[in-house]
């Protein structure tokens, strides 16, 4: 609901020198390799991500911008000061070379990766503090977003919950039968507060 996921693409889109818009992304997987290295836990809240990730994804962009100059260095036989990184394409300041980040991949995947990259200081952001366009909007608006609840591995079973409708009220019995007799439905049984059904 904050528009983390606009402000993790707009970090990383920011030092690659890219749109925002061009920046794919993906919900990272359940792995230990993805958990917040503040609380090494993998878990959404605390409003922390941004505080968390800005340097981080800063970081993974610039290093990917200088890998991929380093491959247009390679590839023009220039040095770093007569090339720069701009709107997905590496260009030399004399206009020789015009390079797009696609045609540098295959090079830069055979590189070292860049170390000690520079960030860009805050007065020459193009997109931090400036992109407010939500680059997930649309998945969310034509139902396309895909959310933990959207998964059904094969021989999943859903669980459906009637709650107490008084807080903390708790359940005083019921009968299952004839929730059972119905197709499907494999469980019936009593929660805390109220009662599943299992199909």
């Amino acid at each position: 609901g904050q528009g983390v996921v606009t402000g993790m693409v707009t970090l990383v889109a920011e030092e690659l020198e890219v749109h925002p818009e061009r920046i794919g992304y993906a919900m990272a997987p359940v792995h230990s390799a993805f958990a917040d290295p503040e609380m090494r836990l993998q878990i959404t809240g605390g409003s922390a991500s941004i505080r968390v990730y800005h340097e981080i994804l800063r970081q993974v962009g610039a290093t990917a911008r200088e890998t991929l100059v380093a491959a247009a260095m390679q590839q023009s036989g220039l040095d770093r000061a007569s090339l720069e990184a701009r709107d997905g394409r590496v260009r030399s300041t004399d206009g020789a070379v015009d390079l797009a980040y696609a045609d540098l991949v295959a090079i830069a995947r055979a590189l070292p990766v860049a170390s000690d990259v520079a960030l860009k200081p805050a007065n020459q952001w193009q997109w931090i503090g400036h992109y407010d366009q939500r680059v997930d909007a649309q998945a969310k608006t034509d139902g396309s977003a895909r959310f933990g609840m959207d998964a059904s591995p094969d021989g999943c079973l859903t669980a459906v919950l009637l709650r107490c409708p008084w807080f903390d009220g708790a359940i005083e019995s019921f009968n299952a039968e004839q929730a059972l007799e119905h197709p499907g439905v494999v469980a019936v049984f009593a929660t805390e507060h109220g009662v599943a059904v299992v199909a």
